[in-house]
């Protein structure tokens, strides 16, 4: 009988141990109470919105540089955003710029053991900041409408049902080891291709889970694994000229990086085409048809269509400085318009979990205003039909759709998650080049264009001397990896020095084939505030063919290396 009563006590204690509350969600709730219904300064508008995210982080980080490793570090980190809004959902505080201090809000750290008190403390004080900063947007808003008048004004927040997703908390799983070999190996594989300058590999392994509350009733614990892997290289031409290339691995949760081996051969592969692009003769100018394939394609979707998708409403502000950069997307104003052609259509799939046996980094069952969001088809044979949107209501979209993401400075934007174009009649990739050669046949011109990748200004600014220059500034990033395809017999010959002239949104429309070969691309999505304030999405897309655009060449040079690398002249 004892033993029996033994037992029974271990099964109670071990059931109450499960059932346990969440200490950081038990804070974010009664801190949230408090908020709501007391929180106010004498005469001023009280709080009418509010919601807490708080996000728990467990990532490594290994880098190397040139032949060795620089980096191996865990972190840890737990970090508070939130959203206030005081007035009404007629007229609140959000969506507007009151000081150059709006546009760079930093998120709060929070205290990474589950402390009660020592976390409740931390988002009293976030709140009581946020209020008056609030209260002090609101002034500045009426302000501003009523020395910018519109005829047109539209409610400033819109109604959402109420979510409730609660998911286990994930723990991060990464063989650290395995990788510092993996790093160093690709660095040493890098080291023997003798005209490289710079080289650089890094890895990071991120688990993050995202607790999230408002006041409307809406809770969600959701987490995901990444594991990133970037490998960038950077050679120069004759003539001054600087061409850094990379190569980028995103993989969620238990899908798996390319083996060691893969790797090494596709680094010597990367390697060997780089070199071949820093030999390659320049060209001043160009101008026919242009396909884009790989790595390209899924970046001219991303510079040309997906960037300008966001935001739809322009943000207003109190400066007029600030104003004048913060663009609305360009997509805005388009609706029901053609922005492709007929034979194409793009969706936007959040719960599109898997695409032939790989995870897709957009993948998502809640948005960060706690919505479920909804599949989108964003252009439907050729006009675009719908935009992504968030709780701001637009002049065509009173209601989200749950497409609201919030950026490391804790803006929310609109944003897609994971976009596939889908056409009808694709071909061969084979059967693109042999398009390419009849179009040069009809023109009388003597090669097309082929540009496998283009360059990226992060990697650029890792290597470069100089300051960026008006080549920076162009709508569409220049060829970093590109052939010439000769009329005659297809032949493939690298070619360098060019850059995109009088490129728009409006070149997307003039697509004439695509490929068979859809490929997914796991990327980080840019977006109109900057570096570092990035949205993790999902892009499937095959190889795309232009009938006509025109490139220059680019002036962009920088001093020679004046001695040869060391590991060269050591051998």
């Amino acid at each position: 009988m004892k033993k029996l009563l033994i037992t029974i006590t271990i099964i109670v204690l071990a059931t109450l141990a499960s059932a346990a509350p969440d200490v950081v969600f038990q804070a974010m709730t009664d801190e949230l109470q408090r908020t709501m219904d007391s929180l106010s300064l004498e005469g001023m508008s009280k709080p009418y919105y509010a919601a807490y995210r708080v996000i728990d982080s467990d990532n490594y980080t290994i880098e190397g540089w040139d032949g060795a490793l620089t980096k191996s570090d865990p972190g840890k980190s737990r970090l508070m955003t939130m959203e206030l809004r005081v007035g009404s959902p007629t007229r609140d505080n959000g969506w507007f710029v009151g000081s150059y201090n709006d546009l760079y809000v930093s998120p709060r750290s929070m205290p990474v053991e589950n402390e009660y008190l020592s976390i409740r403390h931390q988002i009293w004080l976030t709140t009581d900041k946020a209020y008056k900063n609030a209260l002090e947007n609101l002034a500045r808003k009426n302000s501003y409408y009523q020395s910018h008048p519109t005829s047109e004004m539209l409610p400033d927040f819109s109604s959402a049902d109420t979510t409730h997703l609660l998911l286990e908390p994930l723990s991060l799983a990464a063989d650290v080891k395995v990788m510092e070999v993996t790093v160093a190996k690709l660095c040493e594989a890098l080291k023997k291709h003798s005209t490289l300058n710079e080289w650089k590999v890094s890895y990071s392994a991120t688990t993050s889970n995202r607790r999230y509350l408002n006041s409307e009733g809406s809770k969600a614990l959701t987490g995901a694994q990444t594991q990133s892997l970037e490998i960038s290289a950077s050679a120069q031409a004759s003539d001054g000229q600087r061409l850094s290339t990379f190569k980028r691995f995103y993989v969620r949760d238990d899908d798996k990086l390319p083996t060691r081996e893969e790797l090494i051969k596709l680094v010597d592969a990367f390697a060997a085409e780089l070199e071949a692009m820093a030999a390659a003769t320049p060209l001043t100018d160009y101008s026919g048809p242009v396909l884009f394939s790989g790595d390209a394609a899924s970046q001219l979707l991303s510079e040309l269509f997906v960037y300008n998708l966001s935001p739809v409403n322009k943000i207003p502000a109190f400066d007029d400085r600030v104003e004048s950069f913060l663009t609305q997307g360009k997509y805005a104003v388009r609706l029901n318009r053609r922005v492709l052609p007929e034979f194409m259509s793009i969706v936007d799939d959040p719960g599109l979990k898997t695409w032939k046996n790989r995870r897709c980094l957009g993948y998502r069952l809640i948005d960060d205003e706690g919505v479920k969001p909804q599949r989108l088809t964003l252009v439907e044979n050729g006009k675009l039909v719908a935009l992504p949107a968030t709780r701001v209501p637009s002049k065509k979209i009173s209601r989200t759709n749950g497409h609201a993401r919030m950026l490391a400075n804790q803006w929310i934007i609109p944003s897609v998650t994971t976009v596939a174009v889908q056409a009808k009649n694709p071909v061969s990739f084979d059967a693109l080049i042999g398009k390419i050669r009849e179009m040069c046949r009809e023109s009388g011109v003597e090669y097309g264009l082929l540009i496998k990748q283009l360059s990226d200004s992060q990697v650029d600014q890792t290597y470069s001397w100089s300051e960026p220059g008006n080549d920076d500034q162009q709508q569409l990033s220049s060829p970093i990896i590109a052939y010439k395809v000769f009329e005659k017999d297809g032949k493939l010959e690298p070619v360098r020095g060019l850059m995109f002239d009088e490129v728009s949104i409006r070149s997307l429309r003039d697509i004439i084939a695509v490929g068979n070969d859809d490929e997914l691309y796991n990327m980080q999505q840019p977006t109109i505030f900057g570096p570092g304030n990035n949205v993790a999405i999902s892009l499937i897309t095959p190889s795309l063919l232009i009938d006509e655009m025109e490139l220059k060449a680019s002036q962009k040079q920088e001093p020679m290396f004046q001695s040869p690398r060391p590991l060269v002249e050591n051998k």
